[in-house]
């Protein structure tokens, strides 16, 4: 149950458009179930975006990325210059799964990004300081995977959850610990559903149109596949 992800050059993504509650986030966290099969490109792999476009012309309002090592990588749009940090280790097991939580909280330029991995709180090293007014996306799309050709991860994403609040240390540790299970529905306001999409029998292996839409269960609203991500049905992870 993943949507998997290649390393080429096309924009590979699922989208839902402008959901309301998602975008526009002040406060947020993102837990992420992720299995990389290789390290991401130079530009790196988005795993979680909220962008108010696709290609060229398009503004990027927050990300989390599988950085070319080991690492995660956070970024949040500022009106004059954007925020930019990254694990100062390599944190993920490449090959392999690891579960990624990011909390941020664009009240003030002075707050980083925290992030997370298997439930632990991991360095951080500022790449970018931000500076000029917060830009919180609204109006904007909620995609997994990326919104411009050539940042696509190398593996399978199994599960992303946002909130709108930032969760604690221990919140980000029992949702490691839970696995598959929602750990809190406190300030949810999305879980997509990654084990099935609309038109088809068998999910595993195949290629995701336009047309196999898959369903946020928090909203009722829909993603759109673009670029033929691919359905997978793998136990990579299950229910404890």
């Amino acid at each position: 149950m993943a949507i998997e992800f290649t390393d080429d050059a096309g924009i590979v993504n699922v989208k839902w458009a402008t959901p309301a509650g998602v975008v526009g986030l002040t406060q947020k966290t993102v837990l992420i179930w992720y299995y990389a099969d290789t390290n991401a490109p130079v530009i790196g792999g988005a795993l979680f975006e909220i962008s108010d476009g696709v290609g060229t012309d398009a503004d990027d309002y927050f990300y989390v990325s599988h950085r070319a090592t080991p690492k995660v990588l956070v970024r949040s749009h500022w009106s004059v210059s954007d925020g930019l940090w990254a694990s100062t280790n390599e944190v993920l097991t490449v090959p392999g799964l690891n579960h990624i939580a990011v909390t941020y909280d664009g009240g003030a330029s002075t707050n980083d990004a925290v992030i997370y991995v298997d439930g632990v709180s991991v360095a951080v090293s500022e790449l970018a300081t931000p500076t000029g007014t917060y830009r919180n996306g609204t109006g904007s799309d909620a995609m997994i995977g990326s919104a411009f050709a050539g940042f696509n991860p190398d593996g399978k994403i199994i599960s992303v959850l946002v909130y709108n609040r930032i969760l604690s240390a221990s919140e980000i540790l029992d949702a490691y610990n839970s696995r598959l299970a929602i750990p809190t529905y406190k300030g949810l306001v999305f879980a997509p559903l990654l084990v099935g999409a609309k038109g088809l029998q068998n999910f595993d292996g195949a290629t995701l149109s336009a047309s196999n839409l898959l369903i946020d269960e928090i909203n009722g609203i829909t993603g759109t596949p673009s670029g033929n991500p691919v359905g997978r049905a793998d136990t990579l992870l299950t229910l404890k």
